[in-house]
């Protein structure tokens, strides 16, 4: 009478104690396994921020470039706008890739005579290469100096020395649009069309190269 009963309840201590085991051994498996999956998302989560981070960045600063080479193209085209191109003059003395200079005289109109009235001072362009800055500024900044009159019907016939010296003598009127130039060029291919180049590029951001060409033409 007890054998069977006593079996049984053997049987069931048994299962119950091996349920209990298997029980806590599942537990601390799932536990494990629960830590490396909450881990490993944890460092894909974290990855996945830290790239759209990045790329936000990068495109922050692409833009930023774009936005600087709408100013610097903006001015240039204005300041060509009543430009002649006789009275371009542009100069590299260190040969290619150094610092690279452009003067521009500008028309003021025409007298009742059809005479050109010129302005009276000159707009200057620098390619700073070695900083990689674009600089405009214009000269004379108030009277005349450096023994160069800009007369209003007898604009003067600059040399590439006097560019060179009115573009790296300061003198208050300097505007910096860019130090992440490049490259920097305006240059003459038939007699009335110019092509301008300016390249620029962000150091610390691979693949940033922006490279615009313009072809200008001017009065002859």
């Amino acid at each position: 009478m007890f054998g069977p009963n006593l079996a049984f309840w053997l049987h069931c201590l048994v299962v119950k104690h091996g349920q209990r085991k298997f029980h806590r051994g599942t537990t601390l498996v799932e536990v494990l396994i629960a830590t490396g999956l909450l881990a490993g998302l944890a460092t894909l989560v974290t990855a996945f921020f830290i790239t759209v981070l990045r790329s936000t960045g990068e495109n922050h600063e692409k833009s930023g470039l774009q936005s600087e080479a709408s100013v610097i193209l903006r001015y240039i085209e204005s300041d060509l706008e009543s430009a002649h191109s006789s009275k371009i003059l542009t100069a590299q003395p260190g040969g290619p890739g150094t610092d690279f200079f452009l003067s521009i005289q500008q028309i003021d109109g025409v007298d009742v005579n059809g005479f050109l009235r010129w302005k009276n001072q000159a707009v200057i362009y620098r390619w700073d290469s070695t900083r990689t800055a674009l600089i405009r500024k214009v000269w004379p900044p108030d009277t005349a100096s450096l023994g160069i009159d800009f007369e209003t019907f007898s604009p003067p016939t600059l040399t590439e020395t006097q560019l060179e010296t009115m573009a790296t003598t300061p003198n208050q009127t300097e505007r910096q649009f860019s130090q992440r130039v490049i490259l920097f060029s305006f240059r003459q291919q038939l007699e009335a069309l110019w092509q301008l180049r300016l390249i620029l590029h962000h150091p610390s951001i691979p693949n940033s190269r922006m490279e615009f060409s313009r072809r200008i033409f001017l009065g002859s």
